[in-house]
């Protein structure tokens, strides 16, 4: 098979009239592109170029071959040209990871937006998928609760947030309202888990974790825990910016002083040099989205 840059080479040789000329062009020595010239015209089996001390010409098969390097050439210039306007435009499918969370309140109103930026993207959102195998499963770029990464992920700080008991009003009327941690144990508690079942651990100021005994709600799906809340189910340990946004006076937060901690919302895509014009696309949109919407913290 013929080394394109052997073909590249002839074409400059003819451009600039000598070896020297195309090595210049071509950022490379002379030795090696008379070794290149030398190359193609014995893979070919025909000389292309007549040389002597002080002149340079095409041969009778270098005239022949000319205008078929050229098209070579052409071609690859197009080539190029047609990867650096995919790149400049992104399209094709997009996966995403996201955890069953304010699907209406975050996750929605940026699909919609991103789409309407990139309208040749198209999306796949699958919720409740383990971003740890974001790139075995086939995904592009994930988002999660959490700061949680490997080596084969990048991360991308997006959302801090701090999170906070509430209740309902009717049900702190009907039940009362807890004034220690330890009055938690006679109340109705809603908690959040993850994918694999693992209940999330509601946190006291000190730093301590602890899990709420029999908790009559168990869900993946964080926007559950919050409708459920906010119908007067029970005590729920959720993030203030999505209650104040979604919420209102419908949830009141309990034991501010007693149970708070902090949580990070994260993006995640594979850590490979390279990355499709279609997933930078959606990291960029996402990050600046988030700092328009006042959500960026590092």
């Amino acid at each position: 098979m013929i080394d394109p840059s052997a073909a590249i080479l002839f074409v400059q040789i003819e451009r600039t009239g000598s070896i020297s000329g195309a090595a210049r062009a071509m950022g490379i020595t002379r030795s090696t592109a008379a070794r290149r010239l030398s190359a193609l015209e014995q893979s070919l089996g025909v000389q292309l170029v007549s040389r002597t001390t002080h002149t340079l010409s095409l041969t009778r098969a270098g005239h022949a071959y000319l205008p078929h390097a050229r098209d070579a050439c052409d071609a690859l210039e197009a080539a190029a040209a047609a990867a650096q306007n995919a790149a400049s435009a992104p399209t094709g499918l997009l996966r995403v990871a996201a955890p069953i969370i304010n699907t209406k309140g975050l996750i929605l109103p940026l699909l919609q937006q991103f789409r309407v930026a990139y309208p040749e993207i198209r999306i796949e959102a699958v919720f409740d998928a383990d971003v740890r195998e974001l790139v075995a499963r086939g995904f592009d770029v994930g988002l999660q609760t959490g700061l949680e990464y490997n080596q084969t992920l990048t991360m991308r700080r997006l959302l801090k947030g701090e999170l906070r008991l509430f209740a309902s009003p009717r049900y702190l009327k009907e039940r009362g309202v807890p004034e220690r941690v330890e009055e938690l144990d006679d109340h109705d508690c809603l908690v959040h888990q993850t994918s694999n079942g693992e209940v999330e651990p509601w946190v006291t100021a000190q730093g301590k974790s602890f899990l709420p005994e029999d908790p009559v709600l168990r869900t993946n799906s964080l926007e559950l825990v919050l409708e459920a809340a906010a119908a007067g189910v029970g005590i729920c340990f959720a993030p203030k910016t999505i209650i104040a946004r979604d919420f209102g006076d419908a949830l009141t937060p309990i034991l501010e002083d007693q149970v708070r901690a902090q949580e990070w919302f994260s993006l995640v895509y594979s850590a490979n040099k390279i990355v499709p014009p279609k997933v930078r696309a959606f990291v960029d949109f996402t990050l600046a989205w988030a700092s328009a919407n006042a959500l960026t913290h590092g």
